[in-house]
């Protein structure tokens, strides 16, 4: 059964997400960093309006409003949960807002609602789910670069880099 899962607490819903989230951390991205800047609270971070999730069997969905935003991530979609979604975000009321999510189930909202709407980039994550049997694997170390390793030796020594 799909239902809409409701918070009375901001922390209750980025402890819910939070497995959701790391369990894809790249596509997730975007999700992770809003619900960190509405946790800083101070200065120009967003104003929280609705979050909630749709869940059901298979089926999981995270939505966040703040703002002008709204975000919306989904593992699984169909019918039911495009209508609960429509039901809990109140899509009848939106004016101006930029999506931001998973992009089946955003484009399945708009097209529910007949929405004329404008692309302006979609993010595509490709996932290694296996190599050649006689793929090498390289044994060495890897580390983050220094601007010491893109000067010839000889400049740091006179510069006191």
């Amino acid at each position: 059964m799909i239902e809409i899962k409701k918070f009375d607490d901001f922390r209750d819903y980025a402890k819910f997400n939070q497995e959701f989230i790391d369990s894809n951390p790249m596509l997730y991205y975007h999700l992770e960093n809003t619900i960190k800047r509405v946790f800083k609270g101070k200065g120009r971070e967003p104003q929280l309006h609705k979050f909630f999730n749709v869940t059901g069997d298979n089926y999981f969905v995270s939505v966040l409003l703040i703002d002008s935003e709204c975000l919306i991530y989904a593992d699984n979609i169909n019918d039911e949960i495009i209508n609960k979604l429509s039901e809990g975000l109140e899509f009848h009321l939106f004016k101006c807002y930029q999506f931001f999510g998973t992009k089946q189930i955003i484009d399945a909202l708009f097209q529910k609602h007949n929405v004329e709407y404008d692309e302006q980039k979609h993010r595509v994550i490709y996932e290694c789910k296996s190599v050649l049997p006689d793929f090498e694997y390289s044994p060495g170390k890897m580390n983050l670069l220094t601007l010491m390793w893109l000067l010839p030796k000889n400049i740091s020594e006179t510069h006191k880099i």
